[in-house]
């Protein structure tokens, strides 16, 4: 009698651990899954660009100068831009990095007029309408969120003036450009991952289109002289975006 007494003490004993076991485990947390940053994605931005321009003054060999000889000058402004990008990111632990290209329209003029109030003052004017970038990006992933650094190649299209007249007269000169140019940009930005597919970022950009040598052409006074001058056109932009990853 007693040896059937522990027996049934020592199975339900054990029941009780198993039981207990049991339960611990389905109480115990479950790990988690690091989101993965891998993958195509698209998605859009909005910002504000600082466009700082410059103009430098050569006498091209017949005397004539737009504003006056191997002065720069400088002049900027700040606008609106916004645009379309679409990317893919690769994952290595931690490193992601990509490719990232993107299109981008803005409001970046800036007119300036040199020798205000005299008889024969000159304007100059500059414009970036649109600015695209094909960019490598590369950073490390904590959890959902992304710190990067970025840069590539710039392309824009940019529209220089510099020009000057008699009031009196009908004599007039100019140098100007209007092509598209290529640059170079460079930057940084943060990226969270909302949800498995929504992600937001900011992003702080800084593209440098290079400096362009232009022959400009008209007469001021008895003299044909020739005209050219150097264009410089830098941006450095702030912006916002959300993308959709698969």
């Amino acid at each position: 009698m007693k040896k059937y007494l522990l027996a049934t003490v020592s199975i339900v004993a054990l029941t009780g651990s198993v039981s207990a076991a049991d339960l611990m485990l389905s109480k115990a947390p479950i790990a988690s899954v690091a989101p993965s940053w891998a993958g195509p994605y698209v998605g859009g931005s909005v910002g504000v660009a600082r466009h700082n321009a410059g103009y430098d003054d050569f006498d091209a060999g017949g005397g004539g100068t737009i504003i006056d000889s191997a002065t720069t000058h400088s002049s900027s402004t700040t606008g609106v831009i916004g645009g379309l990008f679409i990317g893919y990111n690769w994952q290595m632990g931690s490193l992601v990095y990509g490719l990232e290209g993107d299109i981008n329209w803005l409001d970046s003029e800036v007119i300036t007029e040199w020798r205000p109030g005299h008889v024969r003052s000159a304007v100059t004017s500059h414009e970036v309408p649109w600015l695209s970038t094909i960019r490598g990006r590369a950073g490390l992933a904590v959890d959902r969120t992304l710190m990067y650094f970025t840069g590539g190649l710039a392309i824009a299209n940019v529209n220089n003036r510099a020009s000057t007249s008699e009031p009196f007269g009908p004599d007039f000169a100019e140098v100007k450009q209007d092509e598209t140019v290529a640059g170079w940009t460079a930057g940084v930005g943060i990226e969270h991952m909302w949800t498995n597919n929504w992600t937001a970022r900011a992003e702080l950009l800084y593209v440098d289109l290079g400096r362009t040598l232009v022959n400009g052409g008209g007469a001021l006074g008895a003299a044909g002289n020739s005209y050219s001058g150097r264009f410089t056109n830098e941006l450095l932009m702030a912006r916002v975006g959300v993308a959709y990853k698969w």
